[in-house]
């Protein structure tokens, strides 16, 4: 594959065919390519689409923004590559629903837009975007959905530099969307709590006094909060800050890593429920499984990857019911895919979980089904459990017997781990 100095990554099924596809901000190429999936992790040419979008973009988020069932697209663009000052443009383009993406909304940003994120930040069921700025008067933007993928103006939120990553996730528990941003030579980590309507306030941070490359959410100790992977200059590896429940946040592990790593993600990489740490800065990936209790095993490194990944995406690419890596490489030109325990160049694996005992149907799953059947059942099960990709318990259903409807409703696209005692299976909402 070879984009042309791809910045960022997404994973995400944009043509509704049941796989995951992979898009990425292409910065000299001036476009977002889509990489259609052929169901088993191949990425031909034929598949292959552009977006065009103005500028050079180098963020990119994927969302369903005008509420028609298909998954749009964001990208942050900026008129100097590289440069502190330039214009920025936020380019959103929407899917017909096959991978088609189309449209010449383009909103400007007073400075140079460095990362994306979409939440529900004001709680009225449609997806708002967050846009970090960087230049001059560093900010992080704030702008509200009307419903139809429509942006209205923007809050800004002053920062101490500009912000290399943004996370949104529930730190304090009141049930709403709150904001990380980790300020690139700002020395900290930004918290900024919701108010439930999309209004973010406060000056807390975590100090850490160097720069801060990568950022990622999940709940590593399994105590029901979400805690904090960073990398930073800090310390040559992965720092992890456990929540105290009330978004107070302490040092508890340290992963040692080959390099910086510009790019984390938790995902679970061994089916076992709980979040692994997985990142990239060197030329390989870098893996660390969590035991269950935020306790972390040796590194575990991919093959070679071209010239060192500036991103990278987690997602299901081989459709074997594991998780995978895309990664993007901007000195290479190209993406590149490690696939979980399979052939060619797979991620080690300790102890992969066995074959769930029950099966789930319909998979993958759409809001439309309502539900889906979990069936065979162990004899003695008294509840199923779901946790989200943050490894968050999201929904727990009682049983009676061995099968049960498991409901859909308010459960986002994305990945799910189904959970009946000890043997879990994984569920794809679409």
């Amino acid at each position: 594959m070879g984009p042309s100095n791809p910045y960022a990554i997404a994973a995400a099924d944009v043509d509704d065919d049941g796989d995951v596809d992979l898009l990425s901000a292409n910065s000299t190429g001036f476009n977002v390519t889509v990489f259609r999936n052929d169901g088993a992790a191949g990425f031909t040419a034929g598949g292959i689409v552009a977006v065009p979008v103005p500028y050079s973009p180098q963020s990119l988020t994927v969302g369903d923004l005008d509420g028609d069932g298909d998954l749009d697209l964001v990208a942050g663009a900026y008129t100097s590559p590289g440069a502190v000052s330039g214009v920025g443009v936020l380019c959103v383009r929407f899917n017909n629903g096959s991978g088609v993406f189309s449209g010449t909304g383009n909103v400007a940003a007073p400075q140079p837009v460095h990362s994306l994120v979409l939440g529900d930040v004001d709680g009225d069921g449609d997806l708002d975007l967050l846009a970090s700025l960087g230049g001059t008067a560093p900010a992080v933007q704030v702008r509200l959905n009307n419903g139809l993928g429509g942006f209205g103006a923007p809050t800004s939120l002053p920062m101490q530099s500009e912000c290399l990553r943004l996370c949104l996730g529930d730190i304090d528990g009141d049930g709403d969307l709150d904001l990380l941003a980790n300020t690139y030579n700002g020395g900290e980590v930004s918290i900024r709590f919701n108010n439930g309507s999309g209004v973010f306030s406060g000056t807390a941070s975590i100090v850490t006094n160097t720069y801060n490359y990568a950022l990622a959410l999940a709940d590593f100790d399994r105590d029901g909060d979400l805690d904090i992977a960073l990398s930073s200059d800090n310390f040559r590896g992965v720092e992890l800050y456990a929540n105290n429940g009330q978004a107070s946040f302490l040092l508890f592990a340290r992963l040692a890593t080959l390099g910086n790593q510009t790019s984390l993600t938790a995902a679970d990489l061994n089916g076992d429920g709980a979040p692994d740490v997985l990142g990239t800065g060197s030329d390989k990936v870098e893996s660390f499984l969590n035991n269950g209790t935020g306790g972390f095993g040796p590194r575990m490194n991919s093959s070679y990857v071209y010239f060192g990944p500036r991103d990278l995406a987690a997602a299901d690419l081989d459709n074997d019911g594991d998780l995978d890596v895309a990664l993007a490489s901007t000195a290479g030109n190209r993406l590149s895919v490690r696939l979980n325990n399979g052939t060619g160049a797979p991620l080690a694996q300790l102890n992969p979980a066995p074959a769930a005992p029950f099966t789930i149907s319909p998979v993958p799953a759409h809001p439309a089904d309502d539900a889906v059947w979990v069936r065979q059942l162990p004899a003695g099960t008294r509840a199923v459990l779901v946790r989200d990709a943050m490894g968050r318990a999201v929904r727990t259903v009682p049983v009676a017997g061995t099968a049960v409807a498991l409901p859909l409703a308010g459960l986002r696209p994305g990945l799910y781990l189904v959970q009946a005692g000890s043997a879990t299976a994984r569920l794809m909402v679409e």
